[in-house]
């Protein structure tokens, strides 16, 4: 059970090794009936946020791979954010007011990539070492402008890293 980061819903995930499912309680109405957000599917899993009066969701209901989608509500059809790739999976993705974050694995290695909602563009977040792991950090406050990240390799440890994504600062929180 997490909040959305519009904290306009609180999200309940059920999930096995091949299908998910996300029900929804309206966070200012929390009395009211849980709603289903898409039934679940044999083969078909999903993460599910919600932000600026839009439902996020990644998805491999295309591909095996996963794409990035968005609807306005529960009964309409799903816009493709981020096409899934045979070459490139998405494996999660964070949202804040001035970016779009996603985590893709290519090739075996993970990026993170910041994309810029207005002007669509892109940096990479860049890692020292040639062989590594890499993943999104817990993110609560989409008004932020620094992303949190986990990172680690064969000489580092386990590491929070935070990066400013306006500056490219890079910041070692933890170890």
């Amino acid at each position: 059970m997490t909040k959305s980061s519009s904290k306009a819903y609180i999200l309940l995930a059920i999930s096995s090794t091949e299908t998910s499912e996300y029900r929804l309680i309206d966070a200012n109405n929390p009395a009211e009936s849980l709603k289903i957000f898409s039934p679940r599917q044999t083969g078909r899993e999903y993460d599910l946020d919600h932000f600026r009066d839009n439902f996020y969701i990644r998805s491999n209901h295309q591909l095996e791979q996963f794409g990035l989608y968005a609807t306005q509500s529960i009964d309409q059809p799903w816009q493709t954010i981020i096409s899934p790739n045979k070459e490139t999976d998405l494996e999660n993705f964070a949202l804040f007011n001035r970016w779009l974050v996603v985590a893709e694995r290519h090739n075996g290695l993970v990026n993170i990539r910041q994309i810029d909602w207005q002007t669509k563009q892109q940096k990479i977040v860049q890692f020292d070492e040639a062989v590594y792991s890499a993943w999104i950090d817990y993110n609560p406050e989409p008004d932020s402008e620094t992303l949190r990240y986990g990172y680690s390799s064969l000489t580092t440890p386990i590491s929070v890293m935070q990066i400013n994504m306006l500056t490219g600062q890079r910041e070692l929180l933890k170890q």
